[in-house]
């Protein structure tokens, strides 16, 4: 009787999932295309008990902004920054594209430099990369201390903090990098300009090993490897991603004050 108890015991230690991180159903089967319009208003998204768009405050000023929500996948609390799913819109922007945000955000968007700066520096937050690559394989990255600087600092990758995840280390080699555009190159190391060669806006180093905002794979790029592509070289190599979903939230230390 003794020795049942010890192994049912054991087998429920083994079967507990860690909580700093999604389990693996929970990651394959988390559908992010509910973007209900919600009428209420609320802090952040901490306070969102559905997925959806909520009006909310950016924080430091005193003016109302959309926000995508998502509170059904990984404990919730989630802001959606970037979305790419489909190839409908255009991310080869210029700076004060990138800077003011752009898309929809019940579709595809960039959320805008400004706003995520301001998110950020509210308080401690932790930044997720939901990858898909194109036969529908799912991996992520987890950094638990993300920050920019402002706009007098180009928004430059300040801090990532510890990575966790399955996709790999994609954003270390970005850290300290100020954001470029096509239109504006701002001290990348390359002796090219790696906006430009690779399509989007990004932190982009000399050049990267991930490229969220690049080009949106065509069927022939699929295929093969595409460097303009959407890549996360350490997931994929240079094979392109067809879905991506980059969100923030305080981290959960913060989140638990808040709801005390």
């Amino acid at each position: 009787m003794l020795c049942l108890w010890l192994l049912v015991l054991l087998l429920g230690i083994n079967s507990v999932e860690p909580k700093d991180r999604p389990n693996p159903n929970e990651l394959n089967n988390y559908h992010s295309n509910k973007a209900i319009q919600y009428k209420e208003f609320i802090e952040d998204c901490t306070m969102a008990k559905e997925d959806g768009i909520y009006t909310t405050y950016l924080p430091g000023t005193r003016m109302n902004t959309s926000v995508r929500c998502v509170a059904s996948f990984f404990g919730g609390g989630w802001t959606v920054i970037q979305r790419r799913r489909e190839n409908h819109l255009d991310f080869r922007r210029n700076w004060e594209s990138y800077q003011d945000g752009f898309g929809n955000l019940y579709s595809e968007f960039w959320y805008g430099l400004e706003k995520i700066y301001r998110i950020a520096m509210s308080h401690q937050t932790e930044i997720f990369f939901l990858l898909q690559n194109g036969e529908g394989t799912r991996s992520y990255a987890l950094y638990d201390r993300f920050t920019i600087f402002g706009r007098n600092n180009n928004y430059t990758l300040r801090t990532l903090g510890e990575y966790k995840g399955e996709a790999g280390n994609g954003m270390q080699y970005h850290l300290n990098m100020p954001f470029s555009t096509y239109d504006r190159k701002n001290n990348e190391p390359s002796n090219g300009h790696c906006s430009q060669l690779f399509w989007g806006g990004w932190w982009y180093n000399n050049c990267y090993t991930s490229n969220l905002n690049g080009k949106y794979p065509d069927r022939e790029e699929l295929r093969s490897r595409c460097f303009r592509c959407i890549t996360w070289t350490y997931f994929q190599q240079y094979r392109p991603l067809t879905f991506v979903q980059i969100m923030i939230r305080p981290t959960r230390n913060v989140q638990q004050r808040k709801i005390g």
